[in-house]
């Protein structure tokens, strides 16, 4: 097993880059159909931070098949 680091900084297309929202993102893909994409608010300085990744979130959260979300609910 590895692990990958890739760093990004992205702008609209003709924005002006200036660093602002201090977000930061992690996402990945676990086997079978889940995909979580967390993320947080860190300054610049920072050298740790807290992510966080919710169920039914909007722009951070945990994602999955329809065949484990039945499971989860039970209806299976």
């Amino acid at each position: 097993m590895f692990e990958v680091h890739a760093y990004r900084a992205a702008w609209r297309q003709g924005a002006e880059r200036v660093p602002g929202e201090r977000q930061v993102l992690r996402c990945f893909v676990v086997p079978r159909g889940v995909t979580v994409m967390a993320g947080g608010t860190v300054e610049p300085t920072a050298t740790s931070g807290t992510l966080v990744a919710e169920g039914g979130s909007e722009p951070c959260g945990i994602c999955s098949n329809r065949f484990l979300e039945r499971a989860q609910n039970g209806t299976l």
